[in-house]
C-alpha cells in the first residue's frame, strides 16, 4: 500500500508569516482608522511610511543620499506643506542630522578631516555668535530662537562641512548642475500653471489664509510656485537667469548655448511673473561679476551696453507700461516709490529702537516668529523687509558688523580658490556659481532671500564647490559642452595662454 507523503501547510514551513501577518493586519486596520478619521493627508503619511524607512537605511549605507534628500527636500517640503498638515520643514533637520549619524558609519577619519577648512569654521563661528544670542537680555521667546536660527545658522554650520565631506569627485559638479536647473525648471514651469491654468484648492486656501495681502496686487497674483512666497520664487530665478547665460555664453556647441540661453529666457519671464523688483538687482549684480570676472573686454563693454539700454528702458521710457509684469520692474529704479519709502521709515524706527541694544532683540524676535511666540512687541509688529535688515534686528549692530564681515571674507576666500582652478570646464561652471553667489548676497539687501530654502541649499552646494575646485581635475570624464571664451576666465597657475584672474 503506497503511504502518502505528508505536506505540512504554509504556515507550518514559514512560522514567521504568522507575526508578519499579523502586523500587516494591524497595519491595515490602523491605516483605515487613520483614513477615517484624519482624511487623505494621514493616506498619504502612510503610503509614504515605507519609502522613508528604506531611504532612511540607504541612507545609512550611502550618506550621499542624505545630502540629495536635503537638497530635494529644501525645494518641496514648504510647498507641500499647503497639502499635508504637519511639521514638514522640519524635515530638513532630520535629513541633516541622520547624515551626519551616517557619516561615522561609512567615512573615515581622513576623510572627515576634509571638512577642516575656512569656510567651515566661518560657519561655526556665526553659530557659535547666534548661540550665545539666547543669553541676549531682549529676547522674548527661547522657542522663537530654536525655530529662527535654523535658517539664520544652524543649516549652514550642519550642511557645509557634510559636503566637504561628501564630494569630491568632479563628475559631482556636473550631477549638480544638472539637478540644480532640472528643479528650477519645475518651479518654473508650476508657477506658470499658476499664472495660465490657475490655482489649486489649496493654493487658494493659503492665499485666503492671509497671503493674498502680499501675493495680489492690483488684481494681479504674483506667482509663488511651490515656494515658500513669490519673493522666494523671484530670487530663485533670478539665480537661475546667472546660471543658465553664463554656462549658454560659455558653451561652444551651437545646441548648448540655444538650450542654456532658453533655459535663463524661461527662468528670467518666471522672475517677472513673480512680481518681485529686488531679483532683478540681482541679475544686474550676478551678471556684472561674471563681467568682471572673465576680463573680455569685448563682452564686457557689450554686457555694460545691454545693461545700461535695459536701464534706460526701464527708468526713462513707458514703452510696455501697459504690460503689468514690465510696469512692476519698473518700479524697482523709483526711488520715491511708495514701498520703498515705507521700507526706509520702517529702519529708521528700527534704528531708534535698536541705538541702545548692540546685541540686537534676540534671535526670532521679529517677522513671523516674533508674531508667533512675542506676539504685540515692537520688533514683531516692524517688517525686516531685508535680510541684513534681520540681522541687525535680531544680533544687533555687533552682529550685524560681525556677519558682514565673514560674507566679505567668504566672498575673498572663494575667489582665492577660483584663481586656483585649471579645468576649463569646471572652472566655467564655478564662475557661474560665485557670479550667482554674488547675486544673491547683493540682492540680499532688498528681500530676506539668503536664509530661506531652496536659496540657502543652493549657497551651500555652490561654496563648497568653489571651494574644492582645485582639486576637481583629477577626473576628466568626458563631457558634452566646452566653452568658447574660457581664455579669459579664472585659472591659476601652471596653464599657459590663459591670463590670471586680477589680485
Amino acid at each position: 500500500m503506497e503511504i502518502r507523503q505528508h505536506n505540512p501547510g504554509f504556515f507550518a514551513r514559514h512560522p514567521n508569516a504568522v507575526p508578519v501577518l499579523i502586523l500587516g493586519i494591524v497595519f491595515s486596520l490602523l491605516a483605515a482608522w487613520g483614513v477615517s478619521r484624519a482624511g487623505m493627508s494621514f493616506a498619504l503619511i502612510y503610503a509614504s511610511l515605507a519609502p522613508a524607512l528604506i531611504y532612511f537605511f540607504v541612507t545609512l549605507l550611502e550618506p550621499r543620499m542624505g545630502l540629495l534628500g536635503y537638497l530635494f527636500a529644501s525645494y518641496f517640503a514648504i510647498g507641500l506643506n499647503r497639502y499635508i498638515e504637519g511639521p514638514l520643514g522640519l524635515s530638513i533637520d532630520i535629513l541633516l542630522g541622520l547624515t551626519w549619524v551616517a557619516l561615522f558609519f561609512s567615512t573615515s577619519k581622513e576623510d572627515r578631516k576634509r571638512a577642516n577648512n575656512l569656510l567651515t569654521w566661518i560657519m561655526v563661528f556665526w553659530l557659535g555668535y547666534t548661540v550665545l544670542e539666547l543669553f541676549n537680555p531682549e529676547a522674548r521667546s527661547r522657542e522663537a530662537w530654536f525655530f529662527a536660527v535654523r535658517g539664520l545658522s544652524v543649516y549652514f554650520a550642519l550642511s557645509v562641512p557634510l559636503a566637504f565631506i561628501l564630494i569630491r569627485k568632479r563628475k559631482e559638479l556636473f550631477w549638480f548642475m544638472k539637478l540644480y536647473l532640472g528643479l528650477t525648471l519645475m518651479v518654473a514651469l508650476w508657477g506658470f500653471k499658476q499664472k495660465f491654468l490657475g490655482l489649486d484648492s489649496f493654493e487658494e486656501a493659503w492665499l485666503e489664509a492671509g497671503a493674498s495681502s502680499t501675493h495680489i496686487l492690483f488684481g494681479r497674483l504674483r506667482i509663488f510656485s511651490f515656494l515658500s512666497d513669490a519673493g522666494q520664487f523671484g530670487a530663485l530665478m533670478a539665480h537661475g537667469v546667472i546660471i543658465a547665460t553664463v554656462i549658454g555664453l560659455g558653451a561652444r556647441k551651437i545646441g548648448m548655448k540655444v538650450v542654456y540661453l532658453l533655459l535663463a529666457g524661461i527662468f528670467f519671464l518666471g522672475l517677472a511673473y513673480s512680481g518681485s523688483r529686488g531679483p532683478l538687482i540681482i541679475v544686474f549684480a550676478g551678471l556684472g561679476m561674471y563681467l568682471l570676472l572673465i576680463r573680455n573686454f569685448r563682452l564686457l563693454f557689450f554686457g555694460l551696453v545691454l545693461g545700461a539700454g535695459l536701464f534706460v528702458f526701464l527708468k526713462f521710457t513707458s514703452i510696455g507700461s501697459g504690460i503689468y509684469e514690465i510696469q512692476r520692474l519698473r518700479t524697482a529704479l523709483n526711488p520715491n516709490d511708495a514701498s520703498f519709502m515705507v521700507r526706509l521709515e520702517n529702519q529708521r524706527k528700527l534704528r531708534a529702537y535698536l541705538a541702545s541694544r548692540p546685541f540686537g532683540g534676540g534671535v526670532g524676535s521679529g517677522g513671523n516668529w516674533g508674531q508667533r511666540f512675542a506676539p504685540g512687541s515692537f520688533l514683531s509688529e516692524v517688517p525686516y523687509d531685508s535680510w541684513y535688515v534681520k540681522v541687525w534686528v535680531e544680533t544687533g549692530i555687533i552682529g550685524l558688523l560681525i556677519y558682514i564681515g565673514l560674507l566679505l571674507l567668504t566672498l575673498m576666500y572663494c575667489y582665492s580658490k577660483l584663481r586656483k582652478v585649471t579645468d576649463k570646464e569646471v572652472r566655467l561652471r564655478l564662475v557661474a556659481f560665485y557670479a550667482g553667489y554674488f547675486g544673491l548676497v547683493v540682492g540680499s539687501y532688498g528681500n530676506q532671500i539668503y536664509g530661506q530654502t531652496p536659496i540657502s541649499t543652493i549657497i551651500v552646494f555652490t561654496l563648497v564647490f568653489i571651494c574644492i575646485g582645485p582639486d576637481l581635475t583629477t577626473e576628466h570624464e568626458p563631457s558634452a559642452e566646452n566653452s568658447d571664451h574660457n581664455g579669459e576666465l579664472p585659472n591659476g597657475p601652471g596653464h599657459p595662454g590663459t591670463p590670471a584672474l586680477p589680485s
